[in-house]
């Protein structure tokens, strides 16, 4: 079987949004919770304040990130990624990995590519979020080499 980094890679490449919703029923497991839709959002969201990233205004129905009551502020989402790329958490460096490359895989594969945005193609790792009437992008980018 795949490891759990293996899967959030995947999950987060592809968006795919069964692995996402399996991996959530993983963690309310690991906490000992029930493994239903809600006890896996109360178990994500436990577990990313355990890593001192603030949780105020988030609101997780399941985790697929389907749900039209979902709310994540973007200091969350931003602080997951710091965390994530800290030297202390390297066991979440598969959230970083896993994420799309601009103009080359996933759900980037075929964004960044005309004039105005190629610079962005291969710089930019991002998570695409996309439901009826709202999108949006999460990610890292890598700056551009100095002049020089």
């Amino acid at each position: 079987s795949a490891t759990v980094a293996e899967l959030v890679e995947y999950m987060l490449t592809h968006s795919d949004n069964t692995v996402a919703e399996a991996l959530a029923r993983l963690v309310a497991a690991h906490e000992g919770r029930p493994v239903t839709v809600a006890d896996a959002a109360v178990a994500v969201v436990d577990q990313v304040e355990l890593l001192g990233v603030p949780v105020t205004g988030v609101t997780l129905v399941g985790g697929s990130g389907l749900g039209r009551r979902n709310v994540i502020p973007a200091v969350t989402l931003t602080r997951v990624l710091t965390v994530a790329a800290a030297d202390t958490h390297p066991e979440l460096r598969s959230l970083l990995s896993g994420l799309p490359v601009a103009s080359a895989s996933g759900t980037l594969g075929d964004r960044f590519r005309n004039q105005a945005a190629r610079s962005g193609a291969g710089a930019v790792r991002a998570k695409t979020g996309t439901l009826s009437g709202v999108t949006t992008l999460a990610g890292t980018v890598r700056p551009a080499p100095c002049p020089g």
